[in-house]
């Protein structure tokens, strides 16, 4: 028989293949069988086998394999002793069954409780439906080519058999079995349509969302249960790896710790996936490092594979939101947003979350409105109060501005983001001395916190302090040193100290930073025009 397994004709899309085996099928009537790998390798290439006769491959016309299964039945009855209790215990009473054949019914429903529990026999599993037949070509083996064999049933009528007495997964898998003489049979090259590696997971996922066709529909049993606890279990083994070691990678304290534990947990949940292709945890824990790691293109992938497989989460479409954000794409985070609170109306976490992108986008009164849901709902989230205090804040209302951040450094004492709010909104006001302590506080809870160090020296400049002003922008610098608003402000204390030149330097630092820098060229423009004068004085 020709090799099939080249063949460029093979469909490539799951409509194609569909369509494909529809097309096929339509000249007759046939049965299906879905088979996750090709079998290519000599003796089975070409070949759809019993597992008695892979065991003991002989292509030889001279092998009766029907010896060699009434020597294994024959075996099978010495060891049941009796007929397992959910089989009929008067065969003759069923309609479908003579006095004279009741024996090779008996026999033949035995092997079928052998097939059922993946032992040896003659017999063939296909099934009346394609789907099926599909959903098995693609279970299992997820890097390797699988195929659909379709089976026209009259050449081969007088082989095929029928349950007597169909067991609960005979039922869900629609099955039929065949049981060729010689342990085989031979299906022509254009009846196999072979299933892409790369469309495995995707032809799973449709059968799931489509035709309600999945690991728990078609092993509906309790072995059906024990034959997936291990691909389950080693796929629970692989996600609980990569928890760990994206565990690991939130607390690193080195710089190299980080990426190459969330290297590890990618690689882990990647295999978790691979194992249970429906793991939409698997999918979206990687999607979470991705964003960690601020690639949110794959980030957000990932999410939208979860979302498929779980529509109906709302923690999905806050982290899909939440990557939206970060790329910049306001209204489709909203979207995600507005999606996870209608699903979970008490989802504070969204809520808040929505509130900080109508903060960006200048929508401050429906920000307020968002932040007041939270509070509502959850009278303690003190994040909540600051990101009030923000709006506030920008809207003029410096006094609202710090009775929310008075509350949220009530509930939480030691938030330096708070504190370092709060300095601003009484720099606003012009109270410099409070400013300052309250940036003094937020240092001490958070000695690495660059903006307070800036915004602390925008207060003593604003107190005529220009050289305890620049000490502290030196220490934004140091920490941040790309941070152009900080070399912007140095270059006004050093203007404002008469020292022209060093302004100069540092204004065009920040323009060289941030070109678009408005401020910076403007005050470049101001000290140019003080050192012309000064120089020509």
């Amino acid at each position: 028989m020709p090799d099939h397994s080249n063949s460029e004709n093979q469909p490539r899309t799951i409509q194609d293949i569909i369509s494909t085996i529809e097309s096929k099928s339509a000249d007759g009537v046939y049965i299906y069988r879905g088979e996750r790998k090709l079998h290519n390798e000599r003796p089975h290439r070409g070949k759809v086998s019993s597992n008695l006769w892979r065991e003991y491959g002989i292509d030889d016309e001279g092998f009766d394999i029907e010896v060699i299964q009434t020597e294994m039945l024959n075996a099978t009855k010495k060891h049941i002793g009796q007929l397992p209790q959910d089989f009929r215990v008067d065969f003759t009473t069923s309609p479908n069954v003579s006095g004279t054949d009741t024996t090779e019914t008996i026999d033949f429903e035995l092997l079928t409780e052998i097939q059922h529990y993946e032992g040896k026999t003659n017999l063939i599993d296909f099934s009346t439906d394609y789907l099926i037949a599909l959903f098995f070509a693609c279970d299992g083996s997820p890097n390797e080519d699988g195929r659909v064999i379709l089976q026209k049933t009259d050449p081969i009528n007088h082989w095929i058999k029928h349950p007597q007495n169909p067991r609960h997964r005979v039922i869900a898998q629609k099955s039929v079995f065949v049981r060729p003489p010689r342990g085989f049979i031979e299906p022509e090259e254009n009846d196999i349509v072979r299933i892409r590696a790369n469309l495995k997971q995707p032809i799973l996922q449709h059968l799931r969302k489509y035709h309600s066709i999945s690991t728990e529909s078609i092993y509906n049993d309790l072995h059906g249960f024990i034959r997936n606890q291990d691909i389950h279990g080693d796929a629970y083994t692989y996600f609980y790896k990569g928890f760990a070691c994206h565990k690991r990678a939130d607390e690193a304290t080195t710089v190299d710790q980080k990426p190459e534990e969330y290297e590890r947990a990618i690689e882990h949940y990647t295999k978790a996936k691979e194992l249970k292709s429906d793991f939409s945890e698997a999918y979206m824990n990687r999607g979470i490092i991705y964003a960690e790691k601020r690639d949110f293109d794959r980030a957000i992938k990932d999410y939208d594979m979860a979302i498929k497989l779980k529509p109906d989460y709302a923690e999905y479409y806050n982290d899909r939101g939440g990557a939206y954000d970060s790329k910049g794409d306001f209204d489709t985070a909203i979207t995600d947003f507005d999606m996870a609170i209608r699903l979970k109306p008490d989802y504070a976490t969204a809520c808040n979350n929505r509130g900080l992108v109508y903060v960006k986008k200048g929508d401050f009164d429906r920000a307020i409105t968002d932040f007041d849901t939270v509070i509502q709902l959850e009278p303690n989230h003190f994040e909540a109060y600051n990101n009030r205090g923000n709006v506030y804040t920008e809207k003029g209302d410096l006094d609202r501005a710090i009775e929310d951040y008075n509350m949220a450094i009530k509930l939480e004492p030691d938030y330096a983001e708070a504190y370092n709010n709060r300095g601003g909104a009484y720099r606003e006001k012009g109270d410099f001395d409070t400013a300052i302590k309250n940036y003094n506080m937020a240092i001490r809870l958070k000695p690495d916190y660059v903006g307070t160090y800036n915004n602390r020296g925008i207060a003593y400049a604003g107190k005529g302090d220009f050289d305890t002003a620049i000490k502290n922008y030196n220490m934004a610098i140091r920490l941040k040193p790309d941070y152009a608003e900080a070399y912007n402000n140095r270059g006004g204390a050093f203007y404002g100290k008469r020292d022209f030149d060093r302004a100069i330097k540092d204004c065009n630092k920040a323009i060289q930073l941030n070109p678009n820098f408005t401020k910076a060229h403007n005050n470049l423009n101001m000290a140019l025009r003080n050192k012309k004068k000064r120089d020509q004085n």
